[in-house]
């Protein structure tokens, strides 16, 4: 393996949770990890900003604090267990822009998370 592992964030506790795993991988092969936090506006979003509803830049601010908010979760996860890792930030489509990085940097691995429906 010589390319580095991403891993996907939103800063929900289900991220968090791949950012671990991905950061256990990552401590015991050695790799970088890459954490992804994709800056996107939701349908509902892009209601309110037409309709007047939602400010742009209340939604800019929104952004920003769930990117911060991620980021936080990552330093606090990672920098315990010593990995080394790197935070990125794209726009877009969350799905897309996770491959396109992927790409991008030659990952040998993607680590995803999944939601439970009950």
């Amino acid at each position: 393996m010589h390319g580095p592992i991403v891993v996907g964030t939103d800063g929900s506790e289900t991220s968090r949770l791949a950012v671990e795993e991905a950061g256990s991988i990552a401590g015991a092969s050695g790799q970088q990890l890459v954490v992804v936090f994709v800056r996107h506006i939701p349908f509902v979003g892009v209601g309110m900003l037409a309709t007047g509803g939602l400010s742009a830049g209340a939604l800019q601010d929104a952004l920003d604090g769930d990117q911060a908010l991620a980021e936080a979760q990552c330093i606090a996860v990672l920098d315990p267990a010593g990995v080394r890792w790197r935070f990125e930030a794209g726009e877009g489509d969350p799905a897309c822009e996770l491959m396109r990085i992927a790409t991008d940097l030659e990952a040998d691995t993607i680590v995803v998370a999944g939601r439970r429906h009950g």
